[in-house]
């Protein structure tokens, strides 16, 4: 994280991921966004299916030691069905946090964002929320 770019506007992709039941993708802008402050980093959450979903979502930033040091927390928002052609299906959290705070915070260089996502209303799908196996309960 601490080699990209300081520029505004310039993304890096995150990998994308399943959760309560669609697709997604975050943006990390290590300059920030055109709304952000100087110095701050922005964070972006793309629906990457063609299905609409409101829900709750948080951001949060842990240091070394597990302690939650940054947290961003939604209203209800609305997602709206991705199309390939419209660039504005994301909820962005324009001023996340202080470039300095989340380089104090990597962890050999990795910046790890938690997401949680709470669906508002029925899911569309029998799809569950995306929950990893524990390797060290093996549950």
């Amino acid at each position: 994280f601490e080699d990209l770019s300081s520029v505004r506007g310039e993304e890096i992709k995150s990998p994308k991921f399943t959760c309560v039941g669609n697709r997604w993708r975050l943006s990390i802008y290590p300059g920030g966004e055109e709304r952000s402050d100087d110095g701050n980093v922005a964070v972006a959450l793309h629906n990457i299916i063609a299905e609409s979903i409101k829900l709750r979502y948080r951001f949060i930033l842990r240091d070394s030691a597990d302690k939650p040091i940054v947290r961003f927390s939604s209203k209800e928002v609305r997602f709206d069905p991705y199309r390939r052609c419209e660039r504005n299906r994301a909820w962005i959290a324009s001023n996340f946090a202080r470039r300095s705070t989340i380089t104090d915070a990597l962890v050999k260089g990795t910046l790890t964002i938690e997401v949680r996502m709470m669906r508002i209303g029925p899911a569309k799908s029998s799809s569950l929320a995306f929950v990893p196996e524990n390797p060290l309960c093996r549950n």
